[in-house]
């Protein structure tokens, strides 16, 4: 049986964005408590209702950090239970990404922009690019999970997993 190059690729992909989600949520943190003089995360600082999503989500984030690591890892031992794990993180990451959209567009944007037209210069720049860089990241956030959902449900990557012949050359 000829194992799909995808099942390998999201494997490795998997485990990267695992750990990335992991150290993000931690190096978030403390980003977060060790900013000073930053007048974007001032802005996150000051928003009762982000710092409320925030410790909601950071330790959810890490804990969805390790299960792509699991699934990056079973992917890569062909486990047939890889497969629904990776569509479960896929679904998870569109949630997120979803939920974090609409949170940052009503709790942070509008408070961004107007932080923005306040200041002067590179402070302002910074925090306009904060502001459009959600609203961009959200967007670029889908094409991961759609792909993972899309190649983990193909019938030769589930052949694969449960260890039944697959035709040689598809992934």
């Amino acid at each position: 049986m000829e194992r799909p190059q995808s099942i390998t690729a999201l494997g490795i992909l998997n485990i990267a964005f695992g750990l990335i989600g992991i150290m993000g949520s931690l190096g978030t943190t403390s980003m977060y408590a060790a900013a000073r003089a930053n007048p974007a995360i001032e802005v996150m600082r000051d928003s009762v209702a982000y710092n409320s999503y925030l410790k909601f989500m950071v330790p959810l984030s890490v804990v969805f950090g390790f299960v792509a690591l699991a699934a990056g890892v079973g992917l890569l031992r062909m486990q047939p239970w890889a497969r629904k794990l990776s569509i479960g993180y896929g679904i998870w990451i569109i949630v997120r990404t979803v939920v974090n959209a609409v949170v940052t567009a009503r709790t942070l944007i509008p408070a961004m922009l107007a932080k923005a037209a306040a200041l002067s210069g590179v402070p302002s720049l910074i925090v306009k690019f904060t502001a459009y860089g959600f609203l961009f990241g959200s967007v670029l956030a889908f094409i991961y999970p759609a792909l993972l959902i899309y190649f983990m449900t193909r019938p030769h990557v589930k052949l694969a997993l449960e260890g039944r012949a697959t035709t040689p050359g598809l992934s």
